[in-house]
């Protein structure tokens, strides 16, 4: 059975647990109740889908959840979300979807959500991301996979929007030294210095960063000093034992 064509599962596949009763597409609905709100109560909202030619009513709820599970292919998150408003607070949700389709991460980061999927990239998802939304393509800056650099010379001369943070402690290194050339939100120039010095990258992508951080608009000036005064304590030269010995000895005469 494969991922991408589920119709049929096990409700322990879909909801957790040890239940082996066969839930189907679109709700993966079990008839022991485990596909339903706190208690079988009512969950709230509901959207009427529609399914090879035949119609029912869910439960958003219900929906988000089927989206956010694993075993729910990309093409069938894809037809789920076509049922529902993408509100701010659906966006929340949906962001995290292991499966998420790549034509959904820009609504995504225009709610300042980064998709958890584009923290594990592929090099062809990359691509692939280049080539539904180009202008959403610099996340992929994200991955813990590196971005070939022409590919991300690709995506940076298309130019880029809604670029936001928090940079993630797990993006690759050559990737955090490419997204110093973007300019972005303050939660972005903040996190980006803290993963430059964290990680002890070169000085100048360190005063790069701090430079795009100064020409933010709405950046808090407490945040700023805290990156200045990081930058400062990670790359104070340090005097060598022969400077401090000679110094010493000087001192002494």
């Amino acid at each position: 059975m494969g991922v991408a064509n589920l119709k049929y599962a096990k409700c322990s596949e879909i909801w957790g647990g040890s239940c082996v009763q066969q839930v189907t597409y679109p709700d993966f609905t079990c008839l022991l109740g485990h596909s339903r709100g706190i208690d079988g109560q009512d969950s709230g909202d509901k959207v009427t889908v529609h399914w090879d030619g035949s119609s029912g009513e869910v439960d958003v709820e219900s929906i988000l959840r089927s989206v956010l599970s694993p075993y729910v292919g990309e093409q069938l998150v894809s037809k789920l979300l076509e049922q529902i408003e993408l509100t701010a607070e659906v966006i929340r949700e949906i962001s995290q979807a292991p499966n998420l389709p790549l034509n959904r991460f820009g609504d995504c980061l225009k709610f300042r959500q980064i998709p958890r999927r584009a923290l594990e990239l592929m090099v062809h998802d990359m691509l692939a991301l280049l080539e539904v939304d180009p202008r959403s393509s610099w996340v992929a800056g994200f991955s813990k996979n590196e971005v070939p650099p022409a590919l991300w010379e690709t995506i940076t001369s298309n130019g880029v929007e809604y670029v936001t943070g928090p940079v993630p402690k797990s993006a690759h290194d050559a990737n955090i030294e490419r997204l110093v050339e973007l300019s972005g939100d303050p939660v972005f120039h903040h996190t980006l210095i803290g993963e430059i010095c964290r990680r002890d990258l070169p000085k100048r992508c360190a005063d790069d960063a701090l430079a795009r951080f100064k020409a933010t608009e709405g950046v808090d000036k407490w945040d700023l000093q805290e990156s200045i005064d990081l930058i400062e304590e990670t790359y104070r030269p340090v005097e060598s034992p022969l400077a401090s010995k000679v110094g010493s000895s000087n001192s002494v005469n």
